[in-house]
């Protein structure tokens, strides 16, 4: 009886409109171990039509701090993403992360080559998109430099996070981005010029020949843990979040179990819902009763126990007329 229950429910969660998370992985080569060296990438998709945009961390091995914040990036938009698509890549550089003496970071540069060089001075300014090179005429920096590049191409934001010690948090942008930089809401903003050196976030701007596209540098301050806010601040006046909204106590309303049995819920909290989409189903005398919110609104907090009766407080929903 439980399994053709689950069964149901399956069928019915087809109706849920959830980000789709896609997982990437780019060979970027074999180390003389044998093990092989991938860089990873999470792309969600909200389905809806909006900006796309790509985020990096870890092009200079030791700077760690964005690892996390890209990590909490795809916790937090695999969830609330609105419109648009997300490119992740919490780790840019997997041989630099890996580059360590002892227990220090030190994958600034490439060890490994018999040039040491920036890892992030490696990238072309017109790279070849289609042309596939064979790895015998590809030196390390360059697989690296092409393999990101093809990750980020088809976005129309790029954002490559840094960390350095002992400093304040500052963002680089170009001057035509100079309104939109201050989205992240860090007040040091260093303008680049539009020579090449073969930085990344050059390197995103000039296949495209135009000032449609955007693309930042952002530091943080390793001896701080980064805030995730920065980066969803901005990514919200991009208009792929939802902005902060205000409420008053009478837009906090309840939604009421009509039957008892076991509920199983299809929301989570900080979700957002349409009014009459499916909430919930509670199983009852081997059917599945779906559950309808009444309210456009944003799930505000659901019951504890899945056990109701009748007449109980299942879910708080906060609406807003501005929210439609």
């Amino acid at each position: 009886m439980m399994i053709c229950l689950m069964k149901l429910l399956n069928l019915l969660l087809k109706d849920i409109n959830m980000p789709k998370i896609i997982k990437i992985k780019k060979l970027l080569g074999t180390l003389s171990s044998g093990n092989r060296v991938f860089i990873k990438a999470v792309r969600i998709d909200s389905g809806i039509a909006g900006q796309k945009i790509y985020i990096q961390a870890a092009i200079h091995g030791w700077e760690i701090a964005g690892i996390t914040v890209c990590r909490q990036l795809i916790r937090f938009l695999s969830k609330n993403l609105q419109q648009g698509v997300v490119t992740i890549v919490p780790v840019a550089n997997p041989w630099g992360v890996d580059a360590k003496i002892g227990n220090k970071q030190i994958g600034y540069i490439n060890l490994n080559g018999d040039e040491s060089g920036n890892w992030n001075s490696i990238f072309v300014k017109n790279p070849s998109w289609q042309k596939k090179e064979k790895i015998l005429g590809m030196s390390r920096e360059m697989i690296l430099a092409k393999t990101l590049q093809g990750l980020a191409l088809g976005h129309d934001i790029a954002i490559d996070l840094h960390t350095a010690w002992n400093c304040i948090d500052h963002v680089y942008y170009f001057g035509h981005q100079k309104e939109q930089v201050k989205f992240f809401n860090i007040a040091d903003c260093i303008e680049l010029p539009y020579d090449f050196t073969g930085a990344f976030d050059e390197s995103f701007l000039y296949p495209f020949k135009d000032k449609a596209k955007s693309a930042y540098t952002v530091e943080f301050n390793e001896n701080n843990m980064p805030d995730v806010k920065t980066i969803i601040n901005f990514l919200t006046k991009q208009k792929i979040l939802t902005e902060f909204n205000f409420y008053k106590e009478q837009d906090l309303k309840f939604i009421y179990s009509p039957f008892g049995g076991i509920l199983k819920y299809l929301v989570e909290p900080g979700g957002r819902v349409d009014k009459n989409q499916l909430i919930g189903l509670i199983l009852q005398s081997g059917k599945a009763v779906k559950i309808k919110s009444p309210w456009r609104g944003k799930i505000c907090y659901l019951g504890i126990n899945n056990a109701v009766d009748t007449g109980q407080r299942i879910c708080a929903l906060l609406i807003n007329p501005k929210m439609g």
